[in-house]
């Protein structure tokens, strides 16, 4: 089975329904593929800075729509050193939010649909494939074959659609490991730089 569109976009996180959310509203054919499934949680540290915030706004055409959500405002960061020392940053002009990728997935994920794109979700990608010196599509599970005149890498570290263009993944010698926990009522003490 073959399906075809302007632009498809690997990965359906952010990135991907922010270029999906482009071309569709410069009227390109678009399929946004993801082989997770809409909304899912996912391993995150949550935050949306408040420049980020306006760019999500104008995705999802709706000033202030993190508000909608589930979320928490922030208008300071810090960060805590073991000697005790911190480094603080204000938010002064608009705050940042706290949203879970559960949420905000899932936000993005309509605002995609709301511009026309197609998303189709718990599909791997198993192969780019190209003609002539260029990408034109990917074969999918499936399998099935998806042809684009262009094809947009969005699927993150480790990326499928990079390692099949060649493009090695990098780890280097730090590996970085993440947990996600959420608390209420935890009091910080003051967010001041000292």
């Amino acid at each position: 089975m073959s399906t075809s569109a302007d632009v498809l976009v690997v990965g359906g996180g952010p990135a991907g329904c922010a270029a999906g959310i482009a071309a569709a509203r410069a009227g390109l054919r678009v399929l946004v593929v993801d082989r997770a499934a809409f909304p899912r949680p996912k391993t995150c540290g949550d935050a949306v800075s408040n420049r980020a915030a306006a760019l999500i706004d104008e995705l999802a055409a709706a000033p202030g729509v993190l508000r909608t959500i589930p979320h928490a405002e922030v208008r300071a960061g810090a960060a805590v050193f073991p000697d005790g020392s911190r480094v603080v940053h204000r938010f002064d002009d608009a705050p940042g939010f706290i949203v879970p990728r559960l949420h905000l997935d899932d936000l993005l994920r309509r605002s995609l649909e709301r511009a026309g794109a197609r998303l189709h979700q718990g599909v791997a990608v198993r192969r780019l494939l190209t003609a002539a010196g260029r990408v034109t599509g990917a074969e999918v599970d499936g399998p099935r074959t998806l042809e684009a005149e262009a094809v947009v890498a969005a699927d993150g570290p480790g990326s499928v659609a990079w390692a099949a263009l060649g493009v090695p993944y990098h780890r280097g010698s730090r590996l970085a490991v993440a947990i996600t926990a959420y608390h209420r009522g935890v009091d910080f003490g003051p967010c001041a730089a000292t």
